[in-house]
């Protein structure tokens, strides 16, 4: 999977291009804590509560993670 495939796939998962922690975690089916570590150090927009994290910053995390 490409990094613009998975752009894609987690905006349609989510239902936006700016995912909030619990969206991460609902989208790969893992704990808040776990997907708080996930984003830990990426820049972020305070949406009343909830932080909002650009999917471009998630999608390069998640493809830095992944393993051959």
């Amino acid at each position: 999977m490409t990094k613009q495939e998975l752009k894609r796939d987690i905006t349609s998962a989510v239902g936006n291009s700016m995912p909030t922690i619990s969206d991460i975690a609902r989208y790969m089916g893992v704990g808040r804590d776990t997907a708080r570590e996930l984003v830990d150090g990426l820049e972020y927009l305070e949406s009343g509560r909830a932080k909002r994290f650009w999917v471009g910053d998630v999608a390069d995390r998640i493809m830095s993670m992944r393993r051959a």
